[in-house]
């Protein structure tokens, strides 16, 4: 992609971390993974439509370079270029990624549904 303002991290969960009293560790709980650079955008009216009876509520959708390597049911976090501020959070609903052809000269694109 040419215009990637923001960032785009996989959520890792794992178990609760505790210290030597026993109490839980502020963030300790989850980790983040630095996939790409991507483009969050809100879902638009024709979006909801399109998902309209099939129990998907969509919030946002991310544009972004091609990757097989993300499924839906993975949670995700957008933040912006600084990497600190959270744009939008959520799991994967729905994927779809290009046929395979480039589009106007780029790399392969998909687009995630959160």
């Amino acid at each position: 992609m040419n215009f990637e303002p923001h960032k785009l991290f996989l959520v890792d969960s794992a178990a609760t971390v505790f210290d030597a009293d026993g109490n839980p560790v502020p963030g300790g709980g989850e980790t983040r993974a630095f996939l790409c650079g991507c483009f969050l955008h809100d879902v638009t009216v024709s979006m909801m439509r399109g998902y309209a009876g099939t129990g998907i509520s969509p919030e946002y959708y991310v544009n972004l370079d091609r990757r097989d390597d993300l499924k839906t049911g993975q949670e995700i976090i957008v933040t912006e270029a600084d990497g600190t501020t959270v744009r939008g959070r959520g799991k994967i609903l729905d994927i779809k990624r290009t046929s395979g052809m480039e589009f106007a000269g780029n790399g392969e694109y998909m687009t995630v549904v959160i």
